[in-house]
């Protein structure tokens, strides 16, 4: 059994997939160990899933920080896009009393200034981050966003519910998507598109707004037929990537993010030639008068799906 008293546990949950990490607390916090991967649908809750990981590891942390995509109060969190619910009770019934719960994109916030160069790519000409704060959004089973205020040599994670506000339609395309998807679910949010199950919705309205036959795609599906020259389907991540720069630079604007953006979650780096050759740097800038301030911030999509442990990882002394 792997034991010690400077031994921490880091976990980041989201609606997929739930990952795992030991980290030596009086040690390099970027040296993760015994890291895994399990499904969340194979679980029936939070505590389950964790016990399974240190039973598998032989592992006995006397502390830990947990990264969940949900609002964190109390020690809790109801997880949006998972059905589980996590609460101080339940992890002090299940003898877990020494996790402290963040939002899982306050824990990417944490990890910006620690990221190595082969665990980012620059979407456009800057590369390197610059002074002040620092914004994180991704989409993925949802849409986080978050920021990391930089000043006087302090660093503050402001946590977001910016998924959930609405949809910036920019263009008459978009404008179109809005109508198309406002008849179907009422209101529609940038989380509506901005992520997996949005991927999806944006497919089919974009065959519909074309004029041909109605096909219900994963975004999976969607990626590896785009990424190997279907035209409907490119077409339609090239929308989702020039949205996503609408989003992005709209984050960057809303919290003051001169230092950069970054866009984490499981989509973008699958599609990341997508990306750096679309709209979305052009979206990102277009938003005059502010177009010179928006040109000088750089925008960088995190390849490391292990970001949000990193993160949880430098949190754990905080």
């Amino acid at each position: 059994m792997i034991k010690g008293h400077g031994l921490g546990l880091v976990a980041d949950i989201g609606g997929t997939n739930a990952r795992f990490a030991l980290v030596d607390t009086q040690g390099d916090r970027k040296h993760l160990i015994a890291l895994e991967q399990l499904h969340c649908a194979e679980f029936p809750d939070f505590e389950t899933t964790l016990r399974t990981y240190l039973d598998h590891v032989g592992a006995a942390p006397h502390e830990g920080v947990v990264a969940c995509a949900g609002a964190v109060k109390d020690n809790g969190v109801h997880f949006t896009n998972l059905d589980w619910c996590i609460t101080q009770e339940s992890l002090d019934k299940a003898g877990f009393s020494g996790i402290r719960l963040v939002n899982d994109y306050v824990a990417q916030a944490m990890a910006l200034p620690i990221l190595d160069h082969d665990r980012i790519s620059p979407i456009g000409p800057l590369s390197q981050i610059g002074e002040g704060t620092l914004a994180v959004l991704g989409p993925g089973s949802g849409l986080g966003i978050a920021a990391l205020i930089r000043q006087d040599g302090r660093e503050i994670t402001l946590a977001t519910e910016g998924g959930h506000a609405d949809f910036p339609a920019v263009d008459e395309l978009d404008i179109e998507i809005l109508r198309a998807l406002t008849a179907k679910h009422g209101r529609v949010s940038i989380e509506t598109l901005m992520s997996g199950g949005g991927l999806t919705r944006l497919h089919e309205v974009m065959l519909a707004l074309a004029g041909h036959k109605p096909q219900h795609l994963a975004a999976s599906e969607i990626t590896e037929r785009g990424l190997s020259g279907d035209p409907h389907c490119h077409a339609t991540l090239e929308r989702f990537c020039a949205i996503l720069g609408s989003v992005a630079g709209n984050a960057a604007l809303t919290l003051g993010a001169r230092g950069g953006v970054f866009i984490a979650g499981g989509i973008a780096p699958r599609i990341l030639s997508v990306l750096q050759a679309s709209q979305f740097r052009q979206r990102f800038e277009a938003k005059a008068p502010m177009a010179d301030w928006l040109q000088a911030v750089p925008c960088l999509v995190i390849t490391d799906t292990n970001s949000g442990l990193l993160g949880a990882a430098r949190l754990l002394a905080a």
